[in-house]
C-alpha cells in the first residue's frame, strides 16, 4: 500500500516543501522502501513506496515524462497492465520501464481525461499537467484505494489517509455530524464525505480535475445492469463464472514475493486458495508460491474453524498458518484513532492485525481475501426479474427449490409479491417506507435511534438518494452495493491498517470483470432456495473439498466485540461528549447500548454500538485536540 501527497496552489503561491513533508511524515509507514517529494512552484507531490511486484520498483515516483510536463504519483496495482502496454507500443508509445506507473502516465498523454476507462484494477493516482496547469486524479471502480481531499478554492490538498490532509491544513475542521449518523446507522448515500466537514472523497469510478477555472469531477465507468448474459442452462453460466473468477485469481495474484492467502474456513476466502493452488499447478498464477493463513478462533466456539481449514489442507496438500486472533484492550481502538485521527478500525477488522503481521514477517507483501463474495454472490429472492426476463426455466427451478425448503405455500407468496411492487405506484412505495423508517417501536429497524427531527431529516435525504441512484428492472440494489458510505468508509479504514501493518491486500472478487459478471446475470443463478452462491458453489466443485463446496453456515466473530462489553459500557456511561446526542434518541440509543453490553449472546447491535463509540472517541479528539488520546486512561 503506497501512500499518495499532493499540494497545489491555484494562483500561483509557491508551495512550502516543510508542508509536503508533514503530510508523506504522517503516513511514512506507507513507504518502507522510501519516500520522495518532488515541488515546482505551486505544486508539489509526495510518495511513499512499497514495492509489491517487481515491476513497482523500477520506476521511482514521482515520476516524469522526457520533458517534464507530466508527473504522476500512484497507489496500486493494474490488472490488465499485458493489454494496457500492449495497446500502448502499438499507439506508438515509447515505455522507458514495465512499472504501472509510467503506464498510467502514458495513458494520460494518450487519452488525457479519459485514461481511467482504459485502466483496470486496485489503484488511485495523482497527475500533475504542467501544459494545462491542472492536477488531474482518478480512482479504480471500486473505490479499494483511498484518495481524499481538500479544496478552498485556492488550495488542493490530496492525501492517501486523513492524517495526510489535515496535517497540510492551518486550522481545525469541524466533526461532519451528518455523515458520522450515516455510518452509525449503516445506511446513507454521503460516501464522498468523510468524518470532518470540508475534507472528501474522491468516489470510484471517478476523476477530478483542478485547474484556475475550480474544480470538475467525472464519472468514467458505471455498474452495468442490463443483465446481458444469459444462457439456456446453469452449466453455461457456471463456465462463464469460473472463467471470470479464474482470470480475477491471475490478474490480483502478480507478486515477486510470496502471495498470502487468507483462508478463514469460509466458502469464498477457501475458494480463492484452492482456485489459486490449481492455478499455480497449471503455470497460470502471476506469483511463484502460495501461503496460506487462517485466523485461530476459539476452540469449539462459533469463531472455530478449523475443521474447515484442516479439510483445505487434505485437499490442497499444503499447511496453512494459525495465527491467533487480535483482541486488544478498548484502549488501543482510542489510540489509534487520535494516531490516524479518524475512524478507529473496528474489531472484526482489527482482529486480522496478527495475521497480517505474520504473513509480513514470512516475507510476503501482498494479501488475496475474499470480500465481495457476500456482497455480489449472494443473490436476493424475487421471481421479478425472471419473469420480465421471460426465463421461466430460472422462475421454475428457483420455486421448486424453495418450495423443497418452505413449502408451495410461501414460494407463491413470494412470487405475488415480487410481481406487486413494480405494479405498486412509487409514491406509495416511497410512503410504505417513509411509515416504517418513522415506526419508533420497531427496535430492529435502525432509525429507531435517530430522534424525530433526525429521522425526518435522514429519510429524506436517502428517499433523494435512493432517486438519485435509481436503476431500472429491480437493479437498484445493485448499484448500492457499490456507493453506500458506510462501505466506502470501512474499506478506507482496512486499507489503512493493511498499509500499517506493511501488507497490500487485493480483491479479486472486486474486480471489475468479477462485478460486471453479476450485474449482468440473473439473481436467480445465484440463490436456489436458501442455498447462496449457488453458480459459485457449482463452480467450485473438483475444485475445493465438498464440504466447502456444501457449507450453509459462516463463522461468527462476536467473541472478538463482544471482549470489550464491560468497558464499553464503562464508557458510555463515563466519558461520552453529549454532543454525541445530537441526532439520536438519548434514552433508546444508551437502552441499545446497555442492552448490548450486559446481554449473555448477541442481541444484533453490536455495528451501532461500535459505531457511537467510534463517533464519540472522534468527539472527544476535537475537544481536547489531536495530541491528546481521548478515552485512553
Amino acid at each position: 500500500m503506497s501512500g499518495i501527497a499532493a499540494i497545489l496552489h491555484t494562483g500561483g503561491k509557491p508551495v512550502e516543501e516543510r508542508c509536503l513533508h508533514r503530510m508523506t511524515e504522517a503516513i511514512s509507514y506507507r513507504g518502507p522502501d522510501g519516500i520522495d517529494h518532488w515541488v515546482s512552484g505551486n505544486v508539489a507531490l509526495g510518495h511513499c513506496a512499497m514495492h509489491a511486484t517487481a515491476e513497482s520498483s523500477l520506476a521511482s515516483q514521482p515520476l516524469a515524462n522526457e520533458d517534464g510536463t507530466l508527473v504522476v504519483v500512484m497507489d496500486g496495482y493494474l490488472s490488465n497492465w499485458e493489454e494496457l502496454r500492449t495497446d500502448l507500443l502499438q499507439r506508438g508509445c515509447r515505455l522507458r520501464t514495465r512499472s504501472d506507473a509510467e503506464l498510467i502516465l502514458r495513458a494520460y498523454e494518450t487519452w488525457g481525461e479519459n485514461c481511467p476507462a482504459h485502466i483496470d484494477g486496485e489503484y488511485a493516482f495523482v497527475i500533475w499537467d504542467a501544459r494545462a496547469q491542472a492536477l488531474y486524479a482518478a480512482r479504480d471502480h471500486q473505490g479499494l484505494r483511498p484518495l481524499l481531499y481538500h479544496y478552498d478554492g485556492e488550495t488542493l490538498v490530496i492525501g492517501s489517509d486523513m492524517a495526510a490532509v489535515l496535517s497540510a491544513l492551518p486550522h481545525t475542521l469541524e466533526v461532519n455530524h451528518h455523515y458520522m449518523v450515516e455510518v452509525v446507522l449503516r445506511q446513507g448515500g454521503s460516501a464522498d464525505e468523510t468524518a470532518y466537514v470540508g475534507i472528501k472523497r474522491l468516489l470510484g469510478a471517478s476523476w477530478m480535475r483542478v485547474d484556475g477555472s475550480g474544480l470538475r469531477t467525472g464519472e468514467y465507468w458505471q455498474l452495468p445492469i442490463g443483465l446481458d448474459i444469459r444462457y439456456r442452462i446453469d452449466a453455461e453460466y457456471v463456465e462463464h463464472y469460473r472463467e471470470v473468477y479464474e482470470e480475477s485469481i491471475r490478474r490480483a495474484s502478480r507478486t515477486h514475493r510470496p502471495l498470502a492467502i487468507e483462508v478463514s474456513g469460509g466458502l469464498d476466502s477457501s475458494a480463492n486458495f484452492c482456485l489459486a493452488h490449481k492455478l499455480l499447478g497449471e503455470g497460470r498464477l502471476h506469483a511463484g508460491e502460495i501461503r496460506g493463513y487462517t485466523l485461530e478462533g476459539p476452540a469449539r466456539s462459533a469463531a472455530d474453524e478449523l475443521a474447515y481449514v484442516e479439510a483445505v489442507e487434505r485437499f490442497t496438500g499444503r499447511s496453512i498458518r494459525r495465527v491467533p486472533l487480535f483482541i486488544p484492550d478498548l484502549d488501543w481502538f482510542a489510540r489509534q484513532a487520535a494516531r490516524d485521527r479518524d475512524f478507529a478500525t473496528y474489531p472484526n477488522g482489527a482482529m486480522s492485525l496478527n495475521l497480517e503481521k505474520a504473513l509480513v514477517d514470512d516475507g510476503c507483501r501482498v494479501a488475496m481475501n475474499g470480500d465481495g463474495g457476500d456482497t455480489w454472490l449472494g443473490g436476493t429472492r424475487s421471481y421479478r426479474e425472471a419473469v420480465e426476463l421471460g426465463e421461466f426455466r430460472l422462475l421454475a427451478e428457483g420455486m421448486r427449490a424453495e418450495a423443497a425448503e418452505f413449502g408451495w405455500k410461501v414460494a407463491v407468496k413470494n412470487l405475488l409479491r415480487s410481481l406487486a411492487v413494480p405494479l405498486t405506484p412509487e409514491p406509495l412505495r416511497r410512503a410504505f417506507r417513509n411509515l416504517r423508517r418513522g415506526n419508533t417501536d420497531d427496535e430492529d429497524h435502525i432509525y429507531y435511534l435517530l430522534n424525530r427531527e433526525a429521522r425526518v431529516r435522514h429519510n429524506r435525504d436517502f428517499e433523494r438518494w435512493l432517486a438519485e441512484n435509481d436503476a431500472p428492472g429491480g437493479g437498484v440494489h445493485k448499484v448500492h452495493k457499490l456507493k453506500l458510505a458506510f462501505r466506502q468508509a470501512s474499506a478506507d479504514m482496512l486499507n489503512r491498517q493493511h498499509a500499517q501493518n506493511g501488507c497490500e491486500y487485493r480483491n479479486p472478487m472486486l474486480s471489475r470483470p468479477f462485478i460486471e459478471f453479476c450485474a449482468q446475470t440473473p439473481e436467480s443463478t445465484r440463490l436456489r432456495g436458501m442455498t447462496t452462491k449457488y453458480t459459485h458453489r457449482e463452480a467450485m466443485r473438483g475444485i475445493m473439498p465438498e464440504e466447502l463446496v456444501n457449507r450453509n453456515s459462516k463463522a461468527e466473530f462476536g467473541v472478538v466485540s463482544g471482549a470489550h462489553k464491560r468497558k464499553l459500557l464503562e464508557f458510555f456511561e463515563n466519558d461520552v461528549p453529549e454532543e454525541l446526542w445530537g441526532a439520536f434518541d438519548a434514552d433508546r440509543a444508551k437502552a441499545i447500548v446497555k442492552t448490548y453490553c450486559t446481554a449473555a449472546i448477541d442481541t444484533g447491535h453490536a455495528w451501532p454500538v461500535w459505531g457511537l463509540y467510534s463517533y464519540a472517541v472522534l468527539l472527544g479528539l476535537q475537544n481536547q485536540g489531536p495530541s491528546e488520546s481521548y478515552g485512553v486512561r
